[in-house]
């Protein structure tokens, strides 16, 4: 993008489409991504965007007229193997346009998934996902700010104020304005692309995703085989080079250094916190494990006096590659990367010795600390995510560690809390249960006890769509029963819910679903009836049967 101005021209038309992607067919490669309202396979797809090298981006609203895809020949275009569509973390633009328009994504390059092959071929054997603009970082440093500015702007509009603001109609010049934004990263990605110079596609994401559990084990267990390893999480860096460090993402480890930046003073700036680039970093680093041999048993204090040591041998810093501090990094963060995804339900299963539970609640009692240090900063203003809500709730049902268990409980009930709050001015009495994230979900049908259809003591919004959400609950029960019922699992629990169902308050269609799907499952041998004596009571007994 030679000249940096970015042109947004919004398509809502089958004639404008088919023109528009005349002009696209023509590229070899093109930026692309997908807005929506908390998209996933059912999360609706409401607008996608489509951008040149030159700085044209096409903003394709498929809300307002989704056969653009069939006769307006998106479909063509996003299934053609002839222009690479540059995107990055592509999985849930994937799976919504599969699963909602038929579209099946070809001739894709994932910048997230180019990035960890990358990290694969330089050393690493756990690398992370990383977001957008850590990518951009890496390949083009100056772009880095604007990226994540750009995009936190963004984000907090449909994070925190409205859920479905990308499902609005007509687009408001507000809308406008922040896809002008994004627009600029849409062109920024092409840059990126050819930064990386390899083309990968969903093949290699699937290929990935089937090798990380092996590589999650492979990890943990040479780790703890090592003859040095380290028993506290504080301590692994021993292992790699980094000293006190190692225990820092390496965004929080860039910023550490660029302290150090203003002792040495022969980096060639004038240092100030955030200037110091990832290749100076990797000079620096690099030479110093030269110069001493034994930087990994060194804490900060001493790693900023061995700086200044070699600050005369610093004019060799050009001749280090990037692959040198790559391989340097790489043990700190494949453990801790592997520590972060390891299941605690799935240890019994993977042979791994009780040294890496040890490491993997100490690394959860950490980041329990640091979303409460986040929560404490941000208060109201906390963003909840499917991943944060998901890793606490983890803690509370799978750890059995009762300092863990304690603190996440506290945590779960003050983001619950948020999340709520967020709900209530997010939504309306009129929003589809699809319209939802995740978390929000199951906060909703986990936190409310409605005394019954109606209940004055919960808001509006929030009573509905609790109801909403069990009434959707039970219709895919059904379902996946109806499709393959000798595989359908069922345990007692979910057979003592139904019979709440069926004689508690609950509105009127639950119940009778409820009723049919029990009277199923009896006939079919899955549940056993109860003995009459405890079907008596005020609601059938069915309040002593489960705890709703």
């Amino acid at each position: 993008m030679a000249s940096g101005v970015v042109h947004v021209e919004v398509v809502d038309t089958v004639r404008q489409c088919q023109r528009a992607v005349q002009l696209l067919e023509r590229e070899n490669v093109v930026a692309a991504d997908a807005e929506g309202i908390n998209m996933t396979k059912t999360g609706p797809l409401t607008l996608l965007q489509i951008g040149t090298e030159r700085g044209h981006v096409y903003l394709f609203d498929v809300k307002r007229e989704p056969r653009m895809f069939k006769e307006g020949g998106l479909k063509r275009l996003l299934e053609s193997e002839s222009v690479v569509k540059v995107m990055h973390s592509s999985k849930n633009d994937g799976d919504a346009l599969y699963w909602q328009h038929g579209v099946e994504l070809r001739g894709v390059f994932d910048t997230q998934l180019a990035q960890v092959l990358l990290d694969k071929a330089n050393g690493r054997r756990y690398p992370l996902k990383h977001k957008l603009a850590d990518v951009v970082s890496l390949h083009c440093p100056d772009k880095a700010a604007s990226v994540e500015q750009e995009k936190d702007v963004v984000q907090t509009k449909w994070n925190k104020l409205e859920g479905e603001y990308w499902g609005k109609r007509p687009l408001t010049d507000e809308m406008k304005e922040l896809l002008q934004r994004l627009g600029r990263m849409e062109t920024l990605k092409t840059t990126v692309e050819k930064e990386i110079r390899s083309k990968r596609d969903r093949a290699v994401f699937d290929r990935i995703v089937q090798e990380e559990k092996e590589t999650l084990k492979s990890v943990l267990t040479d780790f703890a085989n090592s003859p040095s390893r380290p028993r506290k999480l504080e301590d692994i860096t021993d292992e790699d080079v980094l000293g006190a460090l190692g225990h820092l993402r390496l965004e929080e480890l860039i910023r550490v250094l660029c302290i150090v930046q203003d002792v040495l003073g022969a980096l060639g700036r004038v240092g100030r916190p955030g200037h110091l680039r990832l290749e100076e970093l990797i000079r620096v680093l690099c030479i110093v494990q030269d110069v001493l041999g034994a930087l990994g048993h060194l804490r900060l204090e001493e790693l900023i006096r061995v700086l200044c040591i070699v600050q005369d041998v610093l004019g060799a810093l050009g001749h280090l590659r990037l692959d040198e501090l790559i391989r340097v990094l790489c043990v700190v963060q494949d453990v801790l990367g592997a520590l972060g995804h390891l299941r605690l339900d799935e240890l019994p299963t993977m042979g791994l010795p009780p040294l890496i539970k040890e490491l993997k609640v100490q690394h959860m009692k950490s980041r329990l600390n640091e979303i409460e240090a986040e929560l404490r900063d941000k208060g109201k203003n906390f963003e909840p995510s499917n991943s944060v809500c998901g890793f606490i709730r983890a803690c509370v049902i799978a750890c059995d560690d009762e300092g863990v268990k304690q603190h996440a409980t506290g945590l779960q009930d003050r983001i619950d809390n948020i999340i709520i709050e967020d709900f209530k001015r997010k939504y309306t009495v009129n929003t589809p249960v699809t319209h939802i994230a995740d978390y929000e979900r199951k906060v909703i049908g986990r936190k409310l006890r409605p005394k019954g259809e109606r209940d004055p003591n919960l808001h509006p919004v929030c009573l509905r769509m609790h109801w909403e959400i069990k009434r959707d609950d039970l219709k895919q029960s059904m379902q996946t029963y109806n499709e393959d019922p000798r595989n359908f699992k069922m345990n007692e629990g979910y057979a003592k819910l139904l019979r709440f169902y069926i004689s508690g308050p609950v509105p009127a269609d639950i119940k009778a679903n409820a009723r049919q799907f029990l009277n199923s499952l009896e006939e079919a041998g899955l549940v056993s009836r109860p003995p009459p004596s405890a079907r008596r009571g005020r609601f059938g007994g069915a309040q002593r049967l489960y705890r709703y």
